[in-house]
């Protein structure tokens, strides 16, 4: 039996590895849908009983509302912890600092000379205004890292407990038989897997895109073109007869020369432009 849930595990944590910030809410809608339904089959009986309408699709409702059931407490997981994060944050470290260190953050507070030229109430007014701009900036970055760390540390815990089960023929009795130093580097791992994938899909899309295709497109002929004009030294036109810069319409390769197209851009006295069109030839040289 440990066998089997070993490899359990390591099937989820591997579905987890790569992709996990997709595939965690897929994983706990999966989950909540099979509860769903094995409850729902153990009172079946006393169900059928409360509402004999649905006598044959007691079972399937049970899988439909587990599932719906635990892909909302997911989200709603993964909101307290993006909202709720920062502020415990500060709380924990304030107290961890105040009884693991004895070092009270209020003392030094307190320290702190008040401003001669600012009120205590403008004070705290911008002290709100930063404290709500951060934690705007925290939210907005959290909901990117949530996902991620949550399922790479589920993944982590997967990998390691399975393989360890195959080994060993044995499940953890407790949180103190879990390898943590396996587990933290097996999550970081997969947390840098998914990192990458996230950038390369996002680059993915910004590839795909037709405007910005259209837009690089665009840049790149300019580029070119700007190259084009400034390598080209100035020649003499065989209509105006006169030495003048040239714009390159064209280069096509011949071997070892290219045949150019230019228009000329030479002007008379009455500031009319020659724009005669003519070929000329550039010889490669090594």
């Amino acid at each position: 039996m440990e066998i089997y849930l070993g490899l359990v595990g390591i099937i989820l944590g591997a579905y987890l590895f790569m992709e996990g910030y997709l595939r965690i809410f897929k994983l706990f809608t999966l989950i909540g849908a099979a509860g769903g339904y094995y409850f729902v089959g153990l009172f079946e009986p006393i169900l059928v009983d409360l509402l004999p309408t649905l006598a044959g699709d007691m079972r399937p409702a049970g899988f439909v509302i587990g599932g719906v059931v635990a892909y909302n407490l997911a989200r709603m997981a993964e909101a307290s912890i993006v909202t709720l994060g920062p502020p415990l944050a500060v709380v924990m470290s304030y107290d961890y600092l105040r009884v693991e260190k004895d070092i009270d953050m209020l003392e030094y507070v307190e320290r702190v000379p008040e401003f001669p030229n600012i009120s205590s109430e403008a004070l705290q007014g911008m002290i709100f205004l930063i404290t709500t701009f951060l934690t705007t900036v925290f939210k907005m970055y959290l909901w990117r890292i949530v996902p991620v760390l949550i399922s790479a540390g589920i993944s982590g815990v997967l990998l390691v407990t399975g393989a360890n089960a195959i080994r060993t023929r044995s499940l953890p009795e407790s949180g103190y038989d879990l390898e943590f130093a396996a587990i933290a580097i097996v999550t970081a791992c997969s947390a840098a897997a998914q990192g990458y994938h996230i950038k390369k899909k996002e680059d993915e899309e910004i590839d795909s895109d037709p405007e910005i295709v259209r837009l690089r497109k665009q840049g790149e002929d300019v580029r070119e073109q700007r190259r084009l004009e400034e390598e080209f030294p100035p020649i003499r036109c065989p209509r105006c007869s006169e030495e003048a810069p040239h714009e390159v319409i064209n280069r096509k390769s011949l071997g070892d020369k290219l045949e150019v197209l230019v228009k000329c851009l030479s002007q008379n006295q009455f500031d009319e432009v020659c724009e005669h069109v003519h070929t000329v030839h550039e010889f490669m040289s090594d």
